[in-house]
This record gives C-alpha cells, sequence and structure tokens, in this order.
C-alpha cells in the first residue's frame, strides 16, 4: 500500500485557521516530526510505513495557545482538525504580615515552582483554563500562604499571597494513649500532596508548626511494611486552627553511627531514608561523634543513601532495628 500522509488543520477558538507550530509522534516506534503550518494553519505530515496512529500537538505564541488530540491509522489521509485553546497567565505578589514584599522564596503552580524576585513577585504564563492551587513557602518548608485561582481561556489575574503568621500545636501519640516523642510525620495540602515537609516531634510528641497556611492539610506516615511501601494517610486536619490529637502507630528508633572500617567516625556526613516509592522518609547529618538520630518509623524495609558517596557503605543492624 502507497505512504499516507496526515493532513491537519490548525483552528483558534473560534474556528479560524491560524498559523502554528505542529508536533506529531506516530507509533509504532516512537517518530517524531515538528513542522509549521501556513497562515491558513494547514499542514501536511507523510506518515511513516505502518503508523497505527499518534498524537498530534500545536501551539502558537503570540497569543499564547495550545492544543493536542490522538488520531487513529484510520484517519490518516483524511483532514485532523486541531482547536487551540487560548492560554492566561497569572501574576504573584508575595508579602509577609507587615505588607512588606518577600525576596527568594518559592511559588508553586501546580508542578512549576519559581523564586520572587526582589519585589515580591513571580509571574506564570502560558497557564491552561480551570483551577490552579498557588502556594508560597520557604525552601522546604510548608506553605505559608495558599490561593486557588480560577482561570477562563486567554484570562490573566493578579493575585496577593500573604505569609501567615499563625501558631498551631500538633499533639503526636500512640493507640495507648502515651506520647510518640520524635515521631517522623509527612504533613502537606491535601489539594497538591508535594507541597508537604518531613516533621518530626519533640519529647513530649508535640509538632509546633509556624506560619502554616490555612488549608487542609494531611498527615501521613510510611507504613513501608504494608508491602507496598506507599505512604499511609493517617488524618485531615484544617490549619491553623486549635491544638490536634493524632494517633500514630508504633514505631523504632532510627539511629547509629557512620564509621569508616577502621572505626573513624565520619562527620557531616548527609543521610537519607526513603521507603520502596523512593519517597524521604528521613533526613539528617552526622555529628563530630558521626552519629545520627533521625526520629522514629513503623518497622519495614528503608533504602540509605548518603552524601558524600566516595566510600562503600556497610550497614549493620542491631536486633530489633528498623
Amino acid at each position: 500500500a502507497p505512504p499516507l500522509d496526515l493532513r491537519c488543520r490548525v483552528l483558534d477558538s473560534s474556528g479560524r485557521g491560524v498559523q502554528a507550530l505542529v508536533s506529531v509522534q506516530f507509533q509504532p516506534g516512537r517518530s517524531f516530526a515538528f513542522v509549521q503550518t501556513s497562515s491558513s494553519g494547514e499542514v501536511t505530515i507523510p506518515a511513516p510505513s505502518g503508523a497505527l496512529g499518534g498524537e498530534l500537538g500545536a501551539t502558537t505564541q503570540e497569543p499564547s495557545r495550545r492544543g493536542s488530540r490522538q488520531f487513529s491509522a484510520q484517519e490518516l489521509d483524511s483532514v485532523l482538525e486541531l482547536r487551540l485553546t487560548d492560554l492566561g497567565s497569572i501574576s504573584v505578589r508575595a508579602e509577609d504580615s507587615a505588607g512588606r514584599p518577600l525576596r527568594e522564596q518559592q511559588v508553586s503552580c501546580g508542578p512549576l515552582s519559581l523564586p520572587t524576585d526582589d519585589s515580591g513577585r513571580a509571574q506564570f504564563d502560558a497557564c491552561e483554563p480551570g483551577s490552579h492551587l498557588i502556594t508560597l513557602s520557604s525552601e522546604g518548608g510548608l506553605p505559608t500562604a495558599v490561593a486557588e485561582v480560577r482561570l477562563a481561556a486567554g484570562e490573566s489575574k493578579s493575585i496577593l499571597l500573604r505569609q501567615s503568621n499563625s501558631r498551631t500545636e500538633l499533639a503526636l501519640c500512640y493507640a495507648d494513649g502515651a506520647p510518640a516523642a520524635r515521631a517522623s510525620i509527612y504533613l502537606a495540602p491535601l489539594a497538591d500532596p508535594f507541597q508537604g515537609s518531613l516533621v518530626r516531634s519533640d519529647a513530649s510528641g508535640s509538632v509546633w508548626l509556624e506560619g502554616t497556611a490555612a488549608t487542609t492539610y494531611g498527615v501521613w506516615v510510611s507504613q513501608v511494611s504494608a508491602g507496598s511501601g506507599e505512604r499511609t494517610l493517617l488524618a485531615k486536619v484544617a490549619l491553623p486552627g486549635a491544638p490536634r490529637r493524632i494517633t500514630v502507630p508504633r514505631a523504632s528508633s532510627l539511629r547509629g553511627r557512620v564509621l569508616l572500617e577502621a572505626g573513624t567516625p565520619l562527620a557531616g556526613v548527609h543521610l537519607t531514608f526513603s521507603n520502596r516509592r523512593w519517597e524521604t522518609t528521613a533526613f539528617g547529618e552526622t555529628d563530630a561523634q558521626g552519629a545520627f538520630d533521625l526520629g522514629t518509623f513503623p518497622a519495614g524495609e528503608l533504602a540509605l543513601s548518603s552524601r558524600p558517596s566516595t566510600f562503600a557503605l556497610v550497614t549493620r543492624h542491631p536486633q530489633g532495628a528498623i
């Protein structure tokens, strides 16, 4: 059979043909092509022999638009129409509780994070229409401000994120009521679990949260002994608020020393423990005697990595250790 062509016409939201950059991925074989359409939005792309379909995408810069669709082998040699969506933008200004601009803070919109500039601003372009969760946080910390922004197609919005000055206590305990001292949990907004942080209770089982943004959070532990290695959701809490009591599973201490084979302690070694999904469950650094104490965790298997990694790692587990 003679080779077939993929013919397409790119349209804007009103149905008019527009010039655009088109990308095509054919299946099987993952053959790629990148071409420019004519001013009327039309383009013809030769399909590789044996193509069974693929994905078609297109973008324009001014104004910013984007679109994609799947196609089958039966649609080759017919004209495919691809309608683009007008993209918007979100401009963010970050302030502290006194109204002063916050510089070098992390502002996140979905998976994308940007630092604020000297005036406390960050700009997100090419945003799809719909709902976007915007969070403000310091490096590696919990969100200090959260806002949900809804964009119509092609809409641009400006928002203000003001840093919280709240202080909230989470009281961690075991099922028998005893305080869970030095217990590690993962705390994150339910709407965006990736914007979270590992926190550890003090000797009395308390976790003190400073400046936490007002939203609903999930409290997770890594139940690696369950087999899957996934984090287990323990509770949902609205923060900030009154002190909350959260029951955590019984756990073992994760502590020890890092030594050279000759017995010399290694100070300043950064340790990271992960579960089977490579989610970080604990991290810390050895002291001058090579000792580390990273809190308590449910029993199970943990993977250990270290930095610097210029020496071979030999682990010894005393009876009853994780």
